[in-house]
Parts: structure tokens; sequence; C-alpha cells
């Protein structure tokens, strides 16, 4: 568990970032997820932010009085939104905090990208039905990204599930910005069931367009509608929270040495 002592309550800053969406749905259960890591963890300060779509500044949400100021981007996946939108905030917040510590940690929805977490949604769906898996097509959907290796990630995820879990055919297909496209694939006939995993963190306008273009498919749920990647996401919080000065270039000792 996290250590609750009163120095460290005074002390540390929970900041989760998220992507953000038009759709009140999708920022309720980003807002209702980050409520529940604070119902949970009542000594850590907590707070949020959404990169798009959001109307309130990121100074009215930030509270700047602690002096360690731990940020969390709720991304799946490492992408250009991560590496450099992220980091500009992160940049501007150390501006306003000056002698004050801010801390990035990178990817932590990295464990969600769960191989045996992806079966576990693919065999509740599954329940009561005939299915025999060797005869069906899997069908992995992301979101699309301009980063390679985000793109990369997919694939061999894909892979892993298509060995793995032993079915006749797997593709993957990407809701946007890149291809193959996953609206191509929809026009694709085939004899066999076809089963469509997406990777997506919330229930969004994106997983809604899977339910309306795929409706002769079987499509899992999203990420988070399982309690058990909730679960993961926060024991890979607590579990780097307990381990920042271990695992983070900002409190590397040998970043001092050009300086002396």
């Amino acid at each position: 568990m996290i250590n609750n002592t009163n120095g460290q309550r005074d002390k540390t800053y929970l900041f989760f970032l998220g992507h953000g969406s038009y759709k009140i749905g999708t920022t309720a259960e980003f807002m209702y997820i980050v409520d529940l890591f604070k119902t949970l963890h009542p000594f850590i300060g907590t707070g949020f932010w959404l990169l798009e779509f959001g109307k309130v500044q990121l100074t009215d949400r930030f509270d700047f009085r602690f002096d360690i100021n731990i940020i969390v981007p709720m991304m799946l996946f490492n992408s250009k939104h991560v590496k450099y939108d992220v980091c500009l905030i992160c940049n501007f917040l150390q501006s306003k905090l000056k002698t004050k510590l801010v801390i990035l940690i990178t990817n932590p929805c990295s464990d969600l990208l769960n191989v045996k977490l992806i079966c576990k949604f693919f065999n509740r769906c599954i329940i009561n039905r005939n299915f025999g898996s060797s005869s069906n097509i899997l069908v992995l959907a992301s979101r699309g990204s301009s980063d390679v290796h985000s793109n990369s990630q997919v694939y061999l995820i894909n892979r892993i599930l298509w060995e793995g879990m032993g079915f006749g055919w797997c593709e993957v297909g990407f809701i946007g910005i890149t291809f193959p496209l996953l609206k191509y694939l929809q026009t694709t006939k085939t004899p066999s069931n076809v089963v469509v995993i997406p990777l997506l963190l919330f229930s969004g306008d994106l997983y809604n367009k899977l339910n309306k273009n795929f409706k002769s498919c079987i499509i899992t749920g999203y990420i988070f509608s399982h309690v058990q990647s909730v679960l993961i996401f926060f024991k890979r919080i607590r579990n780097l929270f307990n381990d920042y000065n271990l695992n983070n270039c900002v409190l590397c000792k040998h970043r001092f040495l050009s300086s002396t």
C-alpha cells in the first residue's frame, strides 16, 4: 500500500490527464475512475484535466500547493500525445512550480495491454455460446496513431492472441488516422464468426461506432468495462508511487553532474 504518513500526505499530489471526448458519458467514466482512486486513497491529493474538449483551464484545475506533483496520463499507448503534449504540460507546470518537483509517469496504462486480461474479455463474451475459435476470425480494433511504435504494439498483441487462442485468421483494424482501416474489413464477407476486440479504454464514440457497424459480429467490452482492469491500473499507480525515486530520470543523481 502507499505510505500514508502525514508528511507525505501534505507533500504529494497525483494529477490525472485524460484524452477527453465530446461525449459526456466518456468524460464521466474518466472522472469516475479518478474519484474512485481518490476514495480508496483519501490521504493523497488528487486532480484531473482533459487534453481535448475540456472547457476548464489547466491552471484552474491544478493544485500548486504540493511539493511533489506526479502526472499520470490515462492513455493506453505511449503515443504523440504523451511524447509531446503531456511533456509540454509538465514543462509548463515546472516553470510555475519553480523549485517544486514535477514527475511524469510514462505509460501507466501499459499493464492493461495484458493478453490474459484481453482473453478474459473474450471468454466473458462467449459464455453460453457454441463457439470454436479455430474456425473463426479475430479482429483487433484500435484507435490508430501517427506514432509507429504505438501501432506496432497493436500488431504484437494481435500476433500473440492469434497464436495463443487458436483462431483460424486474425486481422488488425484501425478506426482512423492509419491503415488498414476497420471500415474496409466490415465489407469482407466471411462464412465464419468474427470476434472484434476493441483496445479502447472507455465507452466513447469509437466504441459506439463498432457496435453500430459490426452488428453481426461478437464485440467484447472495452478495457475499463471490466473491474479487474481498474484494479490493475490502481495497482500500477501504487507501485510507481512507492518506487518513483528508483525509476524516474528527474530524481537521478547523474542529471546534476553537468552543473557541478
